[in-house]
């Protein structure tokens, strides 16, 4: 065996680059992001969505809400048909049909679709800016209800900013967050502006009730809620170190998820898990993290940390999280769709693709996600069956350049694609041999 020799910064620069070579490989093979063993694909159906008024170009088309039978997008496309301006569509996927909901068409305010929530028949919105209020539009009676409105008491906070001589006294709310009929949110003055200071609120729908989970000192906002829990992102450690807290409606008690001195954001509860995006190992190394409230056990999904990981979502026991090339390695931040069954412990990915996957949520067994290129966007609805054993991604898999356009057909496309191409990832086989190459001088140095 060769002996490496020579001056430090030959022997570190070589074992960067081996690192490198181990984290390519890794995904060349469809590694599982946490043990090690091949991935098989998800067995089901994805089958393509075609929303009515939604652009295919993704600069144009700007994010998507998923919850049971609806999809939200907000579309900036400005169209020759009055009946379809700007603004946020719903589309009912069971009846393939795509609604404008009322009053957010494109004006001076627009709609914040960042912060529109979707459970049962019920999406909840608000303005871009800031506003002191929040719309429930009801798609099945096509009805609409603005909160809290004058019926609703208890606990309401007032916010003030000097400015000079003048003292602003204002309210803003955002972030809303739904569940049965109890509304959640973030208030404070200037929510837009990263204000030192919010405090969250939830309101029960049917009493009128308003009452305050925590008024902490810094900010506290992203509110997720399911059941007895509510989960937040919180900063009165500090601003550059938001936290996870959690309050029990049950035992109307707060306490602490995740402190550790890094950035841990955009916790979602379901049921008695939490998941949340967690950077204490690089901005480019993005990990997710479980938490199982009851036993207070927390565990990390994604431990490659040659690996970067987006926003995860969680339905019961599944975690949906996409897995992406470091910008690093490939600023087109190339990713692919990851499912983690907590029952079992074991992952799948989502069907083989030439594009990138983003995923946009997952409500019981179906997944919304995209894939998507430069040019193109095509949404698909992946409907989980049980699942069989698939082949792996074999290491050895030549990586094809994609230069065709996304598929639009509406022929239903299976999940259980036989062992093929990563997605996109054609630049990491140059990385490997130039990698390589520069190990080899370093290995054949002063044997």
């Amino acid at each position: 065996m060769a002996v490496i020799r020579g001056n430090g910064h030959g022997i570190w620069s070589g074992w960067i680059w081996l690192v490198i070579v181990l984290a390519g490989l890794q995904f060349l093979a469809g590694i599982s992001p946490v043990q090690g063993a091949a991935v098989e694909y998800a067995r089901g159906t994805a089958t393509p969505l075609n929303l009515q008024y939604e652009s295919s170009d993704p600069a144009v088309t700007f994010f998507f809400t998923y919850s049971d039978d609806i999809l939200v997008f907000q579309n900036l496309e400005v169209s020759d048909d009055p009946r379809y301006p700007m603004g946020l569509y719903a589309y009912h996927i069971r009846e393939d049909r795509t609604e404008l909901i009322p009053g957010t068409a494109d004006d001076e305010h627009g709609a914040n679709i960042m912060g529109t929530k979707i459970q049962g028949d019920r999406i909840v919105w608000g303005r871009m800016f800031p506003d002191d209020v929040f719309h429930i539009y009801n798609s099945t009676t096509g009805t609409e209800r603005v909160v809290p409105d004058a019926t609703a008491w208890g606990a309401l906070k007032t916010y003030h900013q000097q400015i000079g001589n003048i003292t602003i006294d204002k309210v803003e709310r955002a972030n809303p967050a739904i569940d049965g009929d109890r509304l959640v949110w973030t208030q404070g003055f200037s929510t837009a502006t990263n204000h030192p200071d919010t405090d969250l609120y939830m309101m029960n729908l049917t009493t009128g009730e308003v009452i305050a989970i925590s008024k902490a000192p810094g900010r506290q906002e992203c509110p997720s809620i399911s059941g007895r829990y509510i989960v937040w992102e919180d900063t009165r450690n500090g601003t550059e170190n938001p936290d996870i807290y959690l309050y029990d409606l049950v035992t109307r008690e707060e306490r602490a998820i995740c402190t550790d001195p890094s950035y841990q954001r955009y916790p979602v509860v379901s049921g008695d898990y939490v998941v949340w995006m967690d950077f204490r190992n690089d901005h480019d190394a993005s990990q997710v993290y479980l938490y199982h409230i009851p036993t207070g056990t927390e565990t990390v999904l994604t431990g490659n940390l040659m690996v970067r990981h987006e926003l995860p979502f969680i339905s019961g026991s599944r975690v949906a999280f996409p897995k992406c090339i470091p910008y690093a390695i490939d600023p087109r931040g190339i990713c692919q769709g990851f499912l983690y069954d907590i029952g079992t412990g074991t992952y799948t990915s989502l069907p083989e693709t030439k594009a990138s996957q983003v995923i946009w949520g997952i409500s019981g067994d179906r997944i919304l996600y995209s894939e998507e290129n430069d040019t193109g966007r095509q949404m698909y609805l992946f409907t989980l069956e049980n699942r069989t054993p698939a082949r792996p991604v074999p290491a050895t898999t030549e990586m094809a350049r994609n230069t065709s356009s996304l598929p639009t057909t509406d022929t239903p496309v299976t999940g259980t694609s036989p062992a093929g191409k990563s997605p996109g990832f054609d630049l990491l086989p140059c990385i490997i041999a130039v990698s390589l190459a520069g190990l080899l001088p370093l290995c054949r140095r002063d044997r």
